[in-house]
């Protein structure tokens, strides 16, 4: 009988030598180099994968594989996420460093301008400067509100929602103007430019505010049918007539008129 270290019909023992049919070709001992290195169907060697008695590949190389830590502890984030984590502080630090050179460029030197023609032009380099401030502050306002989750939402979710807002809270004329679901527009740019593109809103509203019929109109589009809303104690025809004289009569829907004298009734 053969010892148990040879061949055993073409198939390698745990302690021989590989082989013919050996399945992972290149196997030895528990207790030798790296065991069980191959793939039982013939692939390529795991090489993080040692013999119990051998030497072992351990985990840092599996973490550095997966793109882990390295073992020196630097920082795997890509150059854009570092920029999006920079402190406040560092921001307003380099914006006030471009507003002091700016002023100093301007010469602001008030004891150093001596003529009336030299202050103009300062005043409005300044001017310039400032109205050029509020436009890069207002963009930089618009990208803070693309952030907000409700921005998210879809036009046509966003349109269902200011036309229940229309519905629940209508502008209006009373001891004082009452802009209603108007204020929508003062919210953002991107609402403003949604609401003010739905026409059917604006035709909705015709007459609520008497003094802002021809914006109303105009707004409303070309085709959409027109709902008309008229107080007696707002509506005052004499001075608003050649505006509501110019009403385009084919497109009125609805017309809602509020009565409050009794005199009109009899």
């Amino acid at each position: 009988m053969p010892p148990r270290g040879s061949p055993r019909g073409g198939r390698g023992g745990r302690g021989g030598p590989p082989g013919a049919n050996n399945r992972g070709g290149g196997g030895t001992a528990r207790g030798g180099g790296p065991g069980r290195a191959g793939s039982r169907r013939g692939g390529p060697p795991r090489g993080s994968t040692g013999g119990r008695g051998g030497a072992s590949s351990g985990v840092g190389s599996r973490s550095g594989a997966r793109g882990g830590v390295p073992a020196g502890g630097g920082s795997t984030l890509p150059p854009q996420q570092h920029s999006a984590i920079l402190p406040v502080l560092v921001n307003h630090s380099l914006w006030n460093a471009h507003g002091q050179a700016r002023l100093q460029q301007l010469n602001p030197d008030l004891a150093a301008l001596g003529t009336t023609a030299e202050r103009t032009r300062t005043t409005e380099a300044l001017l310039k400067d400032v109205e050029a401030l509020n436009l890069l502050a207002s963009a930089f306002k618009s990208q803070v509100n693309r952030l907000a989750p409700i921005s998210r939402l879809a036009p046509e979710i966003l349109l269902r929602i200011f036309h229940l807002l229309m519905e629940m809270y209508r502008p209006g004329e009373g001891y004082r103007r009452v802009y209603g679901w108007i204020e929508v527009t003062r919210v953002c740019r991107s609402w403003r430019h949604l609401l003010l593109g739905e026409h059917t809103i604006w035709a909705n509203n015709i007459g609520t505010i008497p003094g802002a019929y021809e914006t109303f109109i105009e707004r409303s589009g070309s085709h959409v049918p027109l709902h008309l809303y008229l107080e007696d104690e707002l509506f005052e025809w004499p001075k608003y007539r050649p505006e509501w004289s110019a009403l385009p009569l084919h497109r009125v829907h609805t017309l809602h008129c509020t009565i409050s004298d009794q005199e009109y009734l009899e």
